[in-house]
This record gives structure tokens, C-alpha cells and sequence, in this order.
């Protein structure tokens, strides 16, 4: 999980107020209220001459005892999202805040399930292309003449 994912769960896991949570698979016995964060999706788009942009979107699920309850826990996360203009404090390796945010597109919310609701989540990022290191020319001699 990167960053940018890690800094997304917190936001969801605190708006929420959901302790619980869970990556890669859910087990049968799962607590509930829980949110299922699998990995992102990635749509990667060509930018500009030196960098790529890549649209990322994770598919959080929010489980509750209830249709209604998974509803109003995935509406209190969006809720919570718009509110803070859609900016995300991005979190270092160690948890800590950085003093960075990136913004997420507004959240869209569905129920999906009996006790179960979908959040989509998405953001885009912009990265350098990757850049071998060279030597570069210095000096070009010319030993003909160049005639007219």
C-alpha cells in the first residue's frame, strides 16, 4: 500500500469512526463495522513531454449490521471528504503527515449489499519520466570547411 492509499484509509477509518479494516482478503468471520480496502486501479495517460499522469481508483467497501447503517458510514466518509474541499493530508512512511494533500475526485457512494455499501475513491497523479543520466556534449569539432 502506498502513501497516497494509506493517507486515503486513515481519512475513511477517522470519518467513519470504524477501527477495523481490511486489504487483501476478508475472512469469513469479518468484524463488523469494518471497511474492505483492496488495491488501487490504475488508468495510466499520457500528460506532456516529461511527465505521464496515472488516474488511480480504489473500490472501498464499508460492512455494517445493516443496508442502511453501510449506507450512512459510506455517506459520512464522502460527507466528511467534500467538506474538507476534497484535500487529503498525505502521510509519511511512519504515519505522520507530511504537511502535502492531494485532492480526490468528489467520492461516490452506493449501497451494494445487505449490510454492505460501496465507496469509489479516486485521484490522479503526475510523475516524471524517467530520466537516464547521460553525458551530454561538449564540445563539437569541425574539420572540414563548409563551403557556400
Amino acid at each position: 500500500m502506498n502513501a497516497y492509499e494509506k493517507s486515503l484509509l486513515k481519512q475513511c477509518l477517522t470519518l467513519a469512526g470504524i477501527t477495523q479494516w481490511y486489504a487483501d482478503t476478508m475472512p469469513e468471520d469479518f468484524y463488523v463495522p469494518c471497511i474492505y480496502f483492496p488495491a488501487v486501479y490504475a488508468d495510466p495517460q499520457s500528460s506532456t513531454l516529461n511527465e505521464y499522469a496515472a488516474r488511480k481508483t480504489i473500490y472501498a467497501k464499508v460492512f455494517a449490521s445493516t443496508r442502511r447503517e453501510a449506507g450512512e458510514l459510506a455517506e459520512k466518509i464522502a460527507d466528511g471528504i467534500m467538506e474538507k474541499r476534497r484535500l487529503i493530508p498525505l502521510l509519511e512512511q511512519d504515519g505522520t503527515e507530511s504537511g502535502e494533500t492531494f485532492k480526490v475526485e468528489p467520492p461516490v457512494t452506493s449501497v451494494i449489499d445487505d449490510g454492505a455499501a460501496q465507496i469509489v475513491l479516486t485521484y490522479n497523479l503526475r510523475k516524471r519520466f524517467y530520466e537516464d543520466e547521460s553525458t551530454g556534449i561538449h564540445e563539437i569539432i569541425i574539420t572540414q570547411e563548409i563551403r557556400d
